[in-house]
């Protein structure tokens, strides 16, 4: 969804609520019935532990998605300031178009993946930090929006961005 401003067109990308919807419809079956298996278990052993831990993460889960469902927020905004992310795993905010070096749509993990390279990657870790340094890591950044999270066409939005880099990033990164 683009935005005309005064010189430079705005992009928002929606999040694609389908996939939260899901995640929250399915995820309390798996949390009940671990609970239930828990209530069997003998407290001490090992495996309730567990089953604890299990539950836990589901609840993680469930409420990160609780929070994309409700969140009035866009998961990207293309914007003259430069690229603003609320859905990758970094939480980087605002990243300045003088920070981004490239964008590259690939595969990570089985999905398909909005990648976003920085100049100065670590200078944006604000959300998981430690799951941000694997991606930095793994595949040279920790901005990876997976596709699917998302309502927009991948190549407009990719575009969107590229033209951001070009008319407002970092002169370096572009002849």
């Amino acid at each position: 969804m683009a935005r005309k401003g005064a010189h430079f067109e705005e992009y928002r990308a929606m999040r694609n609520k389908g996939k939260f919807i899901t995640i929250v419809a399915i995820f309390p079956i798996s949390l009940v019935m671990l609970v239930l298996k828990m209530v069997q278990v003998d407290k001490n052993s090992g495996f309730f532990y567990l089953l604890f831990f299990l539950s836990a993460i589901l609840l993680l889960i469930i409420y990160n998605a609780l929070r994309h469902i409700f969140s009035k927020k866009p998961a990207l905004v293309v914007s003259e300031d430069g690229l603003i992310d609320n859905i990758s795993q970094a939480k980087a905010g605002l990243i300045p178009w003088t920070n981004i070096h490239k964008t590259e749509i690939k595969k990570y993990m089985k999905r398909d993946h909005l990648l976003i390279y920085l100049i100065e990657p670590k200078s944006v870790l604000h959300g998981n930090k430690r799951l941000a340094e694997i991606m930095l890591e793994e595949i040279g950044t920790p901005i990876a929006v997976s596709l699917e999270l998302l309502k927009d066409d991948p190549t407009q939005l990719k575009k969107a961005i590229d033209r951001g880099i070009k008319a407002k990033g970092n002169p370096s990164t572009h002849p």
